[in-house]
């Protein structure tokens, strides 16, 4: 089965038709181009406890009085 595009009172429908029966009615498949994947890539955070850096946490950078 494949998406065959057909016209209905002169609007587009895509409609899913077996090789036979779209043979039959003169009809061409529909070709669709392949998505592209994305250029960029996820960013992945860095672990501060891996890096030694504590000093991001709220205890070493402020007080509570």
């Amino acid at each position: 089965m494949q998406e065959y595009e057909i016209q209905i009172n002169g609007l587009p429908h895509t409609v899913l038709l077996d090789d036979e029966t779209a043979a039959k009615a003169g009809l061409s498949p529909i070709v669709r181009a392949k998505a592209r994947k994305p250029e960029n890539k996820q960013v992945q955070p860095q672990n501060k406890e891996a890096n030694g850096d504590d000093s991001g946490s709220a205890s070493s950078s402020r007080k509570r009085h």
